[in-house]
């Protein structure tokens, strides 16, 4: 469904807002490529990428890192995949047809389709507050 690239921006995303929340702390590559087990190289693209998107904040330096700024508190799942993936999986079909339509539809069509805007509803209202939440009460875990 989402790309590599994707699953580990998310979780990096989740991590780092959790890590920095009500903090003045700043989380480096090096971390967050240990704790979640994501390759350092590939995970300083995404990082460096989230933050050209205002997805993280970051410094450089001796004391640099990636944090969440309070204006991407309200950042939305769909937000992080989209600066990632954008949104072509909600769109293209899902056997690779490139015809494939609400008028001509494939044989999974209808069923994705539903499947597809419930998640991109779910993803489009999950703000990164939320998630934190989530993971503060016990709810969620990283």
């Amino acid at each position: 469904m989402l790309s590599k690239s994707c699953e580990y921006a998310l979780r990096a995303v989740v991590y780092i807002a959790a890590e920095t929340q009500g903090k003045e702390k700043k989380v480096g590559i090096r971390e967050v490529a240990q704790t979640l087990d994501i390759p350092a190289p590939f995970l300083a693209k995404i990082l460096q990428s989230l933050a050209k998107n205002k997805i993280l904040g970051s410094t450089k330096g001796p004391n640099g890192g990636f944090f969440l700024n309070k204006s991407t508190k309200k950042t939305t799942l769909l937000d992080v995949i989209e600066a990632v993936d954008g949104l072509e999986y909600f769109r293209r079909c899902s056997i690779g047809l490139k015809k494939c339509s609400d008028i001509k539809p494939c044989p999974i069509h209808p069923l994705i389709k539903v499947q597809r805007e419930e998640l991109k509803q779910y993803f489009s209202k999950k703000t990164m507050e939320q998630v934190i939440e989530d993971l503060k009460e016990h709810r969620a875990f990283i």
